[in-house]
């Protein structure tokens, strides 16, 4: 959950930051978590009337997500998954006790000059910047919490 000396970028979206959260999935730290993830997305944007496009950003960044951290950081913990719908957005909350990893830190994509330098992967944090309004990491009591808001405006 959102801490009150966590630093906050947007005062608006979190005015109610206690029990604010509409829907939570907790996942294990496995590829099997993606299919559970996807399906979990599905139910969420049914159940809060989500716009198409907004329900498809919100699949797409959460994979994301989710997937770095399964390759990249995982033991054998737990990834938790929160959601909260607000008026013309939706904002998400990834939260593991893996080491330390800020993907805002990480630097831009850049463009390869030719298809030949074209790499496969390595586009995930460019897609989760690109679909969200608000890209944010905090470490909170040994966690990390990748915070994400959405447009979701039809």
């Amino acid at each position: 959950m959102l801490t009150d000396h966590a630093p906050v970028l947007d005062q608006t979206l979190v005015t109610s930051q206690r029990n604010a959260f509409t829907a939570r999935i907790v996942l294990p730290c496995t590829r099997n978590a993606l299919a559970q993830l996807s399906a979990w997305c599905h139910a969420v944007a049914g159940d809060n009337g989500l716009p198409a496009r907004c329900a498809f950003r919100l699949e797409l960044v959460l994979v994301e997500a989710v997937t770095n951290i399964v390759e990249h950081a995982c033991a054998d913990g737990a990834i938790t998954v929160q959601l909260a719908s607000k008026p013309g957005c939706v904002v998400v909350c990834v939260e593991d006790a893996e080491r330390p990893f800020d993907p805002t830190a990480a630097p831009a994509h850049r463009q390869p000059a030719s298809l030949e330098d074209a790499t496969i992967g390595g586009l995930g944090i460019h897609l989760m910047r690109a679909y969200t309004q608000q890209l944010e990491y905090r470490r909170v009591d040994s966690k990390n919490q990748l915070w994400m808001t959405l447009p979701c405006d039809g």
